[in-house]
């Protein structure tokens, strides 16, 4: 699972000393977070077995947010880390870990965009 380390997360990977991701921490649900966070980027890639097993497991125990009373997909990333193996390595850019939510997010991946497109290709 990419991931990418910047300010002002959204949410954002508690990891014990191992590296081990043991909670996850969510701006919407009220948690309070760090200056500095790692996220997700919000691709995801499960091996077959976690797809049609852990996950129906997961599912049948998942408890809905606080504050959002919402179930989410991202808490089953400790949950199944505690017992597999959750392979993360950073983003190459943080641009790839922009989510278009507003107007301004829009901008941004437009102006990246266009940079790419107008420099030469090797």
């Amino acid at each position: 699972m990419p991931t990418n380390t910047g300010p002002m997360p959204y949410i954002h990977f508690v990891r014990a000393s191992d590296g081990t991701i043991t909670r996850v921490l969510h701006r919407r649900e009220g948690d309070a977070m760090p200056p500095i966070g790692e996220s997700d980027i919000g691709v995801f890639s499960l091996a077959r077995d976690a797809y049609l097993g852990d996950l129906a497991r997961y599912e049948a125990a998942a408890e809905p947010g606080t504050a959002t009373r919402e179930r989410n997909f991202l808490p089953f990333i400790p949950w199944l880390a505690a017992t597999a193996v959750v392979a993360t390595f950073p983003c190459t850019d943080p641009i790839e870990a922009l989510g278009i939510n507003t107007p301004d997010d829009l901008a941004r991946i437009e102006a990246h965009l266009r940079t790419r497109v107008s420099e030469p290709h090797a």
